[in-house]
């Protein structure tokens, strides 16, 4: 194998990581990112869960509430209407 050959395939290898090699590693980056994105987006979305759930049953709390206080001023108002 002689020097020129040699050479050109050098610069073939290096033609071929450039055009195969860069890509692969910009893809690999974006999929790094990507990962990353996502385990932030789940972590905000497990916690909105755990709000929501929250607050649902605080409203439903609230209505157990609301539903004595009502049923109270139901029976007086029957009892007021007896007399």
């Amino acid at each position: 194998m002689t020097a020129v050959q040699l050479l050109t395939l050098l610069g073939v290898l290096v033609g071929l990581f450039a055009t195969v090699g860069a890509p692969i590693i910009r893809l690999n980056t974006n999929i790094a990112t990507l990962n990353e994105t996502i385990k932030a987006i789940q972590k905000q979305q497990d916690k909105l869960e755990s709000n929501n759930s929250d607050e649902h049953r605080r409203l439903w709390e609230k209505n157990a509430e609301q539903d004595g206080t009502l049923s109270e001023h139901e029976m007086r108002i029957h009892d007021l209407e007896g007399k």
